[in-house]
C-alpha cells in the first residue's frame, strides 16, 4: 500500500508541493483500501469526506426509478473528488461506488476544513489544490454543457485545458 506522500505526488493538483507543507497536508489525511462495490457515500448523504484516488476506478452514479443509476463519470487514479459538498456543506448530488480495487487518499471533513483555514504554507497549497480540482470541475461542466447545447455543424471555439488552467494559475497569488 502506498503512503499519503505518494498518492498526493501522484495527484496533478499537488505536484510541485515542496516536502515540508506535504508532509503537514499528508498528516491531516490517510490511506483507505475500498473493495470492490463499496459505496463511499450515497446521493443525499451529509458530507463528511473527500478522496483522492490512488489506485483503482470509482464510479459517480445518479439515481433513477426502479433502483436504476446512471453512471455519470469513472474517477481515475489522481482524482480529486467529494470536496464540492465539504465546500457548499450540501447533501452528496450522487453516489460514489468503487468498481474495482482501490486506494485512496481520505481527508475527513474536520480535517479538510483545518486545512482549508490553515494560514501556512501548507494551507495555501491545499487552497490551490483545491481551487485547480474546481477549475477542472468547472471546465468538463462548461465543455458537457457546450456539447449538449450546440446545434449540429457547429462548433465554438474552445479553449484548452492547459490554457485555461495557465490563466488561473497565473490568477492565483504565488507562495
Amino acid at each position: 500500500m502506498d503512503d499519503v506522500r505518494t498518492i498526493l505526488r501522484r495527484c496533478p493538483y499537488f505536484r510541485g508541493v515542496p516536502e515540508e507543507p506535504m508532509a503537514v497536508i499528508a498528516a491531516h489525511a490517510a490511506v483507505m483500501t475500498a473493495l470492490k462495490g463499496t459505496v463511499l457515500c450515497e446521493e443525499g448523504a451529509t458530507p463528511d469526506m473527500a478522496w483522492i484516488l490512488g489506485r483503482g476506478l470509482v464510479e459517480t452514479r445518479m439515481g433513477l426509478p426502479k433502483g436504476q443509476y446512471e453512471v455519470l463519470a469513472t474517477m481515475q487514479p489522481g482524482t480529486l473528488f467529494g470536496h464540492i459538498s465539504l465546500l457548499d456543506r450540501q447533501a452528496r448530488s450522487a453516489t460514489l461506488v468503487a468498481v474495482s480495487s482501490s486506494e485512496l487518499v481520505r481527508f475527513t471533513g474536520a480535517e479538510f476544513e483545518w486545512l482549508l483555514k490553515d494560514t501556512s504554507t501548507a494551507g495555501r497549497f491545499f487552497r490551490r489544490a483545491i481551487i485547480l480540482a474546481l477549475a477542472d470541475t468547472l471546465l468538463a461542466s462548461a465543455t458537457h454543457l457546450v456539447e449538449i447545447t450546440r446545434k449540429e455543424g457547429e462548433a465554438p471555439p474552445r479553449e484548452s485545458r492547459e490554457a485555461f488552467l495557465k490563466r488561473l494559475k497565473d490568477r492565483l497569488p504565488h507562495r
